[in-house]
């Protein structure tokens, strides 16, 4: 009989994923090697081998660098004979495994309550995915229940949000809830802190302060940090009381002798941190 060569598999319809090794497998009736081809889109790709024996099985491994594509075929010829080919019948499909992979928040991240973060990861699907909140290894809530796989989604912290070490994100595709993946370790939510405040208590309404003496200054306050006075005259600047003090509540300021008498001074609290931290007298007070 003729000699010939039939390819048996891949031979349409398989799909096959990098990294891995299948066997390509074919029937002939010769005695000579063959050769095994690649063609993509019906051109040549690579020599798979250049010379095998022709017992119908030869293992390959998909290399890695290879495009992903759903139109590769083989040819296996005779080493002899190049007469002597079969292709694929049909394009199969080499690409990887479909694959979710989170990137941040993955660990060691700390987010606060009321701010907006970048949740990113990588996939090779073309679906839609979920994004879930896991607390202590339990569901806390979702996400986003649908949006593009396209590796990133900005989420705002709630605020009602319960603090904790033991926070992760996972995220699955919508097609195949079998393809998903978590963060690699914890991170952190922190408790929602308040707004920084300042509130002046005294003087902050009708006070009347002489020339040489000492009054307490006092305020109310929700930090830490060191904070600026100032004494304003008719809502303009007249001086700095004390460029750092204590953000205690009170601080004891001796009236300069050289303030001009007048009924329209303010005192002006401010955060050395944040200027936009600060607080003024409610109302005007005295000074003569």
């Amino acid at each position: 009989p003729d000699d010939f060569i039939t390819v048996k598999s891949p031979n349409g319809g398989n799909t096959l994923e990098p990294e891995k090794s299948y066997n390509i497998t074919w029937n002939d009736n010769l005695s000579e090697n063959v050769r095994i081809y690649l063609y993509k889109n019906d051109e040549f790709d690579r020599m798979i081998t250049n010379s095998t024996a022709s017992d119908g099985s030869y293992t390959w491994t998909v290399p890695t660098n290879l495009a992903t594509g759903s139109d590769y075929e083989i040819a296996i010829q005779s080493v002899v004979d190049n007469s002597i080919f079969d292709y694929s019948n049909s394009n199969f499909t080499i690409k990887s495994s479909d694959s979710i992979t989170v990137k941040s928040p993955n660990g060691g991240n700390t987010l606060e309550p009321g701010k907006s973060y970048n949740i990113t990861w990588n996939d090779n699907i073309s679906e839609n995915v979920r994004i879930y909140l896991y607390k202590n290894s339990e569901f806390d809530r979702t996400i986003a229940s649908s949006t593009s796989s396209d590796g990133i989604y900005t989420w705002t912290v709630p605020e009602s949000i319960a603090a904790g070490s033991d926070y992760k994100v996972a995220i699955q595709s919508l097609g195949d809830d079998d393809i998903y993946d978590f963060s690699n370790s914890n991170f952190t939510i922190k408790a929602n802190e308040p707004d920084k405040f300042i509130t002046v208590t005294s003087p902050n309404s009708g006070n009347f302060l002489i020339t040489g003496n000492s009054y307490n200054i006092t305020w109310n306050d929700n930090f830490s940090e060191n904070v600026r006075i100032y004494l304003y005259k008719n809502n303009q600047f007249n001086r700095t009381i004390t460029s750092s003090t204590a953000s205690d509540g009170i601080y004891t300021w001796t009236v300069a002798t050289n303030l001009a008498t007048g009924s329209d001074y303010e005192i002006a609290i401010q955060s050395v941190v944040d200027g936009k931290i600060y607080d003024y007298s409610d109302n005007l007070f005295w000074i003569f």
